[in-house]
């Protein structure tokens, strides 16, 4: 699997996204080029219908001794006032992809409903210098058009680091993060660190982005063979490198990374355990099982064991808690060698049994499946036994061939 891998130890914005984005994967041309199907500015200069409202260019330069690249966009002295219609009619009308007007378009959406719910005004209403402003779409559909051209599966990011203070907006000093900022933070369910840096290290451009790109939040690095990395600068100078590094990394899929959850229970029915073993089943649990174990005071009762993917685990815990009288789950990783699987119909006397074929290192095994074989011990009123005689027959027959 393919991680796209955000490390925000210097929080985020729009710009550095682009930037970050662009040197991992050597896109600068591309993104300009696309962003000259924008056709901004038809409006602006009535001198010059075709001035462009923008001029987009990418450096090279250090931060505390870190290379990396600055995206810079500058902005002629008069621009159009837009809305987020207006924004969202000028996407539309261009010749980029479909894929980067549509999440183009998600951006601006999110972002005018965190500055709406911030103003007090419907997302269609929001100011134009929230919205509208020509750096903010020329950062968004760049950054856009980068997650669009990068081969990934998932985007993973860090914790998200911002920091504290005030800072000086159209309104009039606000606190750090930015009550949009915030906001954002609230839709995106992002984990947030803030730091005692003077100054603030995410925009809303940055927030913004994250809600829509971002698949899981506060996680590191993950495990895995790292084969590009893109370090975008902010215009701002901290203590510490003001950098949006980004990574794209191949995960081992060798092991399977699980989590190991277990509860234990003496106060519960087994009719109960039984419902709450389906309610896990059905929110994706690898396995579920019961073991008896004597408790204090001699009391029997069972540990409920549950294994689930890492990515579910905050889910299951949930379930667990939902369906279970516990007041307490102890959480393990941990990894498991897992067979490669794969299914074919094996077609007997009484008509087809699913064979699952798992194999490992040159060992194979093939086994029915149950529910198949149920079905046709039902409707012939035969012993189960019967019928995985005939599948084994079957089998054979097929080997044979």
């Amino acid at each position: 699997m393919k991680i796209l891998y955000l490390d925000c130890f210097a929080g985020i914005a729009g710009d550095m996204t682009v930037a970050s984005l662009s040197s991992l994967a050597g896109l600068n041309d591309e993104v300009l080029t696309a962003l000259s199907k924008l056709k901004l500015g038809t409006h602006v200069d009535h001198r010059d219908r075709n001035k462009p409202e923008f001029e987009a260019v990418y450096k090279e330069t250090q931060k505390n001794g870190m290379q990396s690249t600055l995206f810079d966009v500058t902005c002629k002295e008069e621009h159009a006032h837009r809305d987020l219609g207006i924004v969202r009619k000028l996407l539309l009308n261009s010749s980029l992809p479909k894929e980067v007007i549509d999440s183009s378009i998600k951006v601006f959406e999110i972002l005018a409903q965190a500055e709406g719910r911030v103003h007090g005004m419907t997302p269609e209403s929001v100011h134009f210098h929230e919205v509208g402003a020509v750096d903010s779409i020329v950062d968004i559909v760049a950054a856009c058009y980068c997650f669009y051209k990068i081969p990934y599966d998932k985007c993973v990011v860090s914790t998200v680091r911002e920091g504290s203070g005030f800072v000086m907006s159209q309104h009039g000093k606000i606190p750090v993060p930015a009550p949009a900022v915030a906001e954002l933070f609230k839709l995106s369910g992002a984990v947030v660190e803030q730091t005692d840096v003077k100054g603030e290290m995410v925009t809303p451009t940055g927030a913004a982005l994250l809600a829509v790109f971002a698949d899981e939040y506060g996680k590191s690095c993950p495990k895995g063979k790292i084969t590009a990395i893109g370090a975008g600068a902010g215009h701002k100078n901290f203590e510490h490198p003001n950098i949006l590094r980004s990574m794209l990394v191949e995960t081992i899929e060798s092991a399977d990374d699980i989590s190991v959850l277990e509860t234990n229970i003496d106060d519960m029915t087994g009719e109960a355990l039984s419902f709450a073993m389906e309610k896990l089943f059905e929110a994706g649990a690898l396995d579920v099982f019961f073991t008896q174990v004597i408790m204090k005071k001699n009391r029997p009762g069972i540990v409920l064991t549950v294994l689930c993917k890492k990515q579910l685990e905050a889910g299951m815990i949930r379930e667990i808690f939902t369906h279970t009288s516990t007041i307490g789950i102890r959480v393990k990783s941990s990894e498991r060698a897992v067979c490669e699987r794969r299914f074919e119909k094996v077609v007997t006397s009484l008509g087809e049994i699913t064979s699952k074929i798992s194999s490992f290192d040159g060992i194979v095994r093939h086994a029915p499946e149950y529910e198949d074989m149920k079905c046709i011990a039902y409707s012939k009123n035969l012993p189960i036994k019967k019928v995985e005689e005939l599948y084994n027959l079957a089998k054979m027959q097929d080997d044979s061939l």
